[in-house]
């Protein structure tokens, strides 16, 4: 029998695992409608020291209003710029309404200071899981 002081059978490994909040604006509630369906497996943000806190294995809470979900992360990419990370990642994981790399930036430029900071610091990508 193993021993674990692991809070609901979770493993040990699981005590060094963070959750962190994200928060959505509610006009972009279409954004979180699709990280609860499903349709989003891949959530992005700039590559600021807070953002780079978040690893494999962590989980994130999306929060817009008094709504939130839980993903765990599967996978995290940093990439340089928008561009670079549309050559590994498909458009359809990140922002499914989206259908080209003009729409994709239309909507990173909707996010106040974002093209700023992703010149600046680069952008993550995480890949989500349930």
């Amino acid at each position: 029998m193993e021993v674990s002081d692991a809070p609901n059978g979770a493993s040990p490994k699981d005590l060094y695992m963070k959750q962190h909040i994200l928060r959505l604006r509610s006009k972009d509630s279409s954004i979180y409608n699709d990280i609860v369906t499903g349709r989003k497996t891949v959530e992005t943000r700039a590559a600021t020291s807070k953002n780079r806190k978040i690893v494999r294995g962590d989980t994130i809470k999306f929060v817009i209003g008094k709504d939130s979900v839980v993903h765990r992360v599967q996978s995290v990419q940093h990439f340089d710029s928008v561009d670079e990370m549309l050559k590994v990642i498909s458009l359809s994981h990140i922002l499914p309404d989206a259908h080209s790399l003009e729409d994709a930036l239309r909507v990173y430029d909707s996010f106040p200071g974002y093209k700023d900071k992703i010149k600046q610091y680069g952008i993550l990508a995480f890949e989500l899981g349930p």
